[in-house]
């Protein structure tokens, strides 16, 4: 039998490692950037290929003409700085006012230190990060139209502002598995944010204030902890925790959170559960609300504890199918239920100035200032 001598065959192996790496960068082409940069107007469908990247310059103004609106199936990158922020603006919208719609082939989407005015954003099954971002509308809009919907994929935003006019609705979530939602306004936005069929999610620091509709909906959601958020002038519920037709919610945990001046704070319902610990209820109209309607042998379940109820009624058992535990609170209008609950005067720091500092001398057993209520993060 014949060999090839050893440096041949060292050759020849060589040859054929560079002829398979230039077939895979055959295959798999490099990616094209498209920047944009100055001012940019959008007059049509711009179209974004799987293996194009679109970045849009800090300091880049871009204008969208009615209907006009950006596809992407490949990665979208805009971001600016805190001294030069991207601005993105629909001038005179019409029936359909999404400028982004980020899906298919796409892996990233990037949003920071940015202002959109008027535009509306869906991402499909990608990665996406929003932060510093500034939303704003004041067109009429349809009862569904979002301010941005995400359908899986992962999910990250923070310290973002929406400031709206009472239409619409705010960030909506479809099966994004572990989302979080922290650091952020929302002024006037319905339905502020809503997870449907999302698992070990996070909605913290936020402030909510002067929606006409929910601020926060869990729909056949489990294990989000929602944390450290304010609530003020919700003129429905602050929390929805329940099904609407996908499914109840369960092992939520509602830590930390403020809830003043609103139609009812908490509603848990459709055979939904909620562990709520250190709230603090000011002047609502309903605190708790947990009802069952469904008559379907399921239990609606809330357990509270170390919370303050100044004001609003309590509705903890308005069907058979309801079960709630109340432990170590205390309220000056109503005697709760349990030895470690008291009625007592409440008194704190400074109502005026929305400071719910704990100053009362009278507490439930083993509860203190420091252990009862609402506490405003660090």
């Amino acid at each position: 039998m014949n060999h090839l001598p050893i440096n041949k065959l060292l050759l020849f192996l060589l040859l054929l490692s560079i002829f398979s790496a230039c077939k895979k960068e055959d295959v798999s082409p490099a990616e094209t950037i498209i920047e944009w940069k100055g001012i940019v107007s959008v007059a049509d469908t711009f179209f974004v290929q799987e293996n194009e990247k679109l970045v849009i310059a800090p300091g880049t103004e871009v204008f969208f003409e009615p209907e006009a609106t950006i596809i992407a199936e490949g990665d979208i990158y805009i971001v600016g700085t805190p001294d030069s922020i991207i601005r993105l603006t629909v001038e005179n919208p019409m029936g359909n006012h999404r400028i982004l719609d980020v899906k298919g082939g796409a892996q990233n989407f990037t949003l920071g230190y940015a202002a959109l005015t008027n535009g509306l954003i869906t991402s499909y099954q990608t990665n996406n990060h929003f932060y510093q971002v500034t939303f704003t509308n004041n067109q009429a809009l349809e009862w569904d139209d979002a301010v941005a919907r995400f359908w899986y994929g992962q999910l990250l935003i923070e310290d973002c502002t929406v400031n709206w006019n009472n239409q619409g609705e705010g960030f909506l979530l479809h099966r994004v598995q572990g989302p979080i939602v922290r650091n952020c306004t929302f002024l006037k936005v319905p339905d502020a944010v809503e997870y449907i069929d999302c698992n070990n999610g996070e909605i913290s620091g936020c402030r909510f204030e002067g929606m006409n509709d929910d601020a926060i909906d869990q729909n056949h959601c489990s294990k989000t902890l929602i944390k450290d958020n304010e609530f003020y002038q919700v003129n429905d519920r602050a929390l929805e925790l329940g099904s609407e037709g996908f499914g109840p919610s369960d092992s939520l945990f509602i830590i930390n959170n403020l809830f003043v001046n609103c139609k009812v704070a908490i509603n848990v319902k459709e055979g939904s559960s909620a562990i709520i610990e250190n709230a603090t209820f000011y002047n609502n109209k309903t605190s708790l609300d947990v009802l069952n309607e469904a008559n379907d042998g399921s239990l609606s379940q809330a357990t509270i504890s170390k919370s303050i109820f100044v004001g609003g009624d309590l509705h903890l058992a308005t069907s058979p199918n309801t079960s709630s535990t109340i432990s170590q609170c205390m309220s000056d209008q109503i005697l709760l239920d349990g030895v470690e609950n008291i009625k007592a005067p409440v008194e704190f720091l400074d109502v005026q100035q929305f400071d719910f500092t704990v100053i009362s001398s009278e507490f439930p057993a083993g509860m203190n200032a420091d252990s009862i209520g609402y506490k405003k993060p660090r």
